[in-house]
Formats: structure tokens, C-alpha cells, sequence
């Protein structure tokens, strides 16, 4: 029997406008939007704004997309496309996949046209 993640102290509570940091504090990164909201099991399309530390807009990043379950030890095989919107630093990640219940990772690794990479994550709960 599947046990509800919700509780679990990996995952971030869903909001829109939730954010975190990158590792190596290059960036900050907001989850603007979610559709469906929160996220649920199957495909998702997520929209994100990106900052730098002194929060000015990163448009122009190279954003890739890695779901992963740490429980599991595999993510999905469906890779999201980036759709960069303008110059105000906002992307579109479509499809999310979260094709099962539990623990989700959704690592972007962002990468800067001068060469600066930094990798943030957003673990979020899939419960059916």
C-alpha cells in the first residue's frame, strides 16, 4: 500500500510563488505557476522565473529538466521541453512528467551564455 508523502520532511509544501536557491547560489529560481496546481501524478507544465543573487532577470539561460524519485531511484524517461518567454528571466517547462505516486525531484540544471552552471531542485509530494 502506497504511504502518503505529504508528510514526509524531504518535501516542500506546494505554492505558487514557492522558490529556492541553486546549489552554488548562482541563482534563484521561482515556480511562478503550475498546471494543475499543485502538481499532480502524470504530465504538468510548470512556469519558473529565474534570478541571478542580485535579482536581475536571467533570460537567456539553458534550462534541462531532470525528474527523479530518490525512493525509487529512477526518474521519467519523458524529457521536458523549455520554452523561454521573453526577457523577463520566466520559462515554460512542459511536460513535467510525475508518472507515479511519492517523492519527486525536479532538478534544472541552469547554465549562463558566460559558462556559470548551477543545479536547483524542487522535491514535491505526488500522492493519488
Amino acid at each position: 500500500m502506497f504511504d502518503d508523502c505529504k508528510d514526509d520532511p524531504r518535501v516542500e509544501a506546494y505554492m505558487a510563488g514557492m522558490s529556492t536557491g541553486s546549489a552554488a547560489g548562482r541563482f534563484q529560481v521561482e515556480l511562478v505557476s503550475s498546471e494543475p496546481g499543485p502538481p499532480q501524478k502524470g504530465n504538468n507544465t510548470w512556469t519558473i522565473a529565474v534570478t541571478d543573487a542580485a535579482a536581475a532577470a536571467q533570460a537567456g539561460l539553458t534550462v534541462v529538466v531532470e525528474t527523479f524519485m530518490p525512493d525509487h531511484g529512477h526518474g521519467s524517461s519523458v524529457r521536458a521541453m523549455v520554452e523561454p518567454l521573453g526577457q523577463t528571466g520566466q520559462y515554460r517547462l512542459s511536460p513535467v512528467n510525475l508518472f507515479m505516486d511519492g517523492v519527486w525531484e525536479v532538478r534544472l540544471v541552469l547554465s549562463a551564455p558566460a559558462g556559470a552552471q548551477d543545479t536547483a531542485t524542487f522535491t514535491i509530494c505526488i500522492a493519488g
